[in-house]
């Protein structure tokens, strides 16, 4: 399975990616992704496969 996300970004920051299957434990997908500019946006594979997932993204300063 392919995750496809796209945010407004801030000048300065970095960003994680983390996933769920329960909204209660977090698993960092990809880490210290950098600015790209008012939106940044990543893409990647997922190691299994789910009937439901959760994304957040998380910034760092």
């Amino acid at each position: 399975m392919d995750f496809y996300l796209k945010w407004e970004s801030r000048f300065a920051s970095l960003y994680d990616v983390e996933s769920s299957i329960n909204l209660e434990d977090w698993t960092v997908l990809k880490a210290g992704i950098p600015l790209q500019g008012d939106i940044t946006e990543t893409s990647d594979k997922l190691p299994n496969s789910f009937n439901r997932i959760f994304f957040r993204v998380k910034e760092k300063r």
